[in-house]
């Protein structure tokens, strides 16, 4: 092989690695983008069995304070009409969410969560779970209607997100 011919088998060599590392970086965005955060913080000791059924409160929040009502589609409506707006009547408040059910999964760290439907196919209500809701996520069945009590997550990445959910 001459040096011409040397070099350029090297440059495509060089090329199918940078497509590869190109390829790998991408996945790993698109990992990033499916897999939700998920925001239960299970180090806390719950305090009785009621509480585990509920999401857990902040200590300057209201301990009555009633669960918003909404659907999953007027909630992912409201997070696309305004960003702003949504997170200031949704983010960090009890929600009461009835939906339908797309999905039951598990994200990278094994903590459950609901895929609930919208009026958008590529956009949904992501509903992560409290730790003790998983016996019941297994039995649910994709396609029925379900109501989860959460902590609104506000917005990400187009989809609305709600934390420390229980199952109603």
């Amino acid at each position: 092989m001459t040096v011409p011919e040397k070099l350029d088998a090297f440059s495509k060599q060089l090329a199918e690695i940078a497509k590869g590392l190109l390829m790998l970086g991408l996945g790993l965005l698109g990992m990033a983008y499916f897999w939700p955060k998920s925001c239960s913080n299970d180090t806390q000791p719950k305090a009785s069995m009621s509480e585990a059924s509920q999401p857990s409160q902040s200590p300057d929040a209201p301990s009555q304070a009633p669960a918003i009502e909404t659907s999953a589609g007027l909630l992912w409506r409201d997070y696309q009409r305004n960003e702003v707006s949504a997170d200031s009547k949704y983010k960090g408040k009890i929600l009461s969410v009835r939906g339908k059910l797309v999905a039951i999964k598990k994200n990278f760290s094994d903590d459950a969560y609901l895929v609930l439907e919208t009026p958008n196919e590529f956009e949904t209500v992501l509903a992560n779970l409290q730790k003790s809701e998983l016996p019941n996520a297994s039995t649910l069945v994709p396609g029925t209607i379900v109501t989860v009590i959460c902590r609104g997550g506000g917005m990400t990445l187009g989809s609305p997100m709600l934390n420390d959910c229980a199952i109603q």
